[in-house]
């Protein structure tokens, strides 16, 4: 961890490996807590590094759904066998 605790949206962007733009939508959808230091007119965000850990770690803990179904060859011929649970 780095001795910095407290990230402007620039710097929380390259830590998430995404854009300013949709870690500013992630803060306005409530996805990602910050504090607006800024004015109205002009937003000033900042996060904490928790909440940039608490996202990562929700990011990597989504199960993955399960595959539609399988497609086997027979021959030429691909044939599509819906998976059943």
């Amino acid at each position: 961890m780095t001795s910095r605790e407290i990230y402007t949206v620039a710097q929380a962007a390259e830590l998430l490996s995404c854009s300013a733009t949709q870690v500013t939508r992630l803060i306005e959808s409530g996805r990602l807590p910050a504090s607006d230091i800024g004015t109205s007119r002009s937003h000033a965000w900042r996060i904490t590094r928790a909440a940039i850990d608490q996202l990562l770690e929700s990011r990597t803990n989504k199960a993955k759904p399960p595959k539609a179904s399988r497609v086997r060859r027979i021959g030429r011929r691909r044939i599509v066998i819906p998976n059943i649970v």
